[in-house]
C-alpha cells in the first residue's frame, strides 16, 4: 500500500485492514523522519551564563545564537529563561530579536522572592541561510535587584 491508496477502497469488505493502514502510516513517518535526519535536521542552541545584576533602563544582552547555513524549512524558535526581581512594583523587560524582528515583553513578579521560569516557542518559515536570535533584558528604573539565573536559546528544524 502506498500513501496514495489511503481511502481509495469504497467496498468495506475489500478495504485494507487496520494493521495494514497502521504499517503504511508508520512507514511513511519513518521515511519522512529518515529523510529529515539524512538531509541535516538542524538544531542549534546556546546556554548563557547568569547575569547577577541587570541595570535599570538599559538593554543588557544575555545571549545571542547565530546558526549559519540553515537549509530552507520550518523551524521552532525558542527560549527558556529563569529570572527574579526583588520588587512588586517594577517591571522586568525582555526583548527577543530574531532575523531582524524584535518582540518586547514585560512582567512583574507577584512578590519579592519569586523565581520566574519562562519558556516561549513558535514556528517560523525560514528561507535558508544564517539565522540570528538574540535575547536582552532590562529592569524598570529603581534600585531593586533583577537577575537572570539562566537563559537558553534554540533554533530547531521541524521540516
Amino acid at each position: 500500500m502506498t500513501r496514495h491508496d489511503y481511502g481509495s477502497a469504497t467496498d468495506p469488505l475489500s478495504a485494507p485492514s487496520l494493521s495494514a493502514w497502521a504499517a503504511a502510516i508508520a512507514a511513511d513517518l519513518d521515511a519522512v523522519d529518515d529523510a529529515l535526519t539524512a538531509a541535516q535536521r538542524a538544531y542549534h542552541y546556546v546556554k548563557a551564563p547568569a547575569v547577577a545584576d541587570v541595570p535599570a533602563d538599559v538593554w543588557t544582552p544575555v545571549a545571542t545564537l547565530t546558526a549559519p547555513d540553515l537549509p530552507a524549512g520550518v523551524y521552532e524558535i525558542g527560549w527558556s529563561v529563569t529570572w527574579q526581581l526583588n520588587s512588586t512594583v517594577q517591571s522586568a523587560m525582555f526583548r527577543a530579536t530574531y532575523n531582524g524582528f524584535a518582540s518586547q515583553y514585560a512582567a512583574e513578579p507577584g512578590d519579592r522572592s519569586n523565581v520566574v521560569p519562562w519558556v516561549y516557542m513558535f514556528p517560523e518559515d525560514h528561507a535558508g541561510g544564517t539565522y540570528t536570535l538574540a535575547f536582552d533584558v532590562m529592569k524598570e528604573g529603581g534600585t531593586d535587584i533583577m537577575s537572570v539565573d539562566y537563559c537558553d536559546l534554540w533554533v530547531k528544524q521541524l521540516r
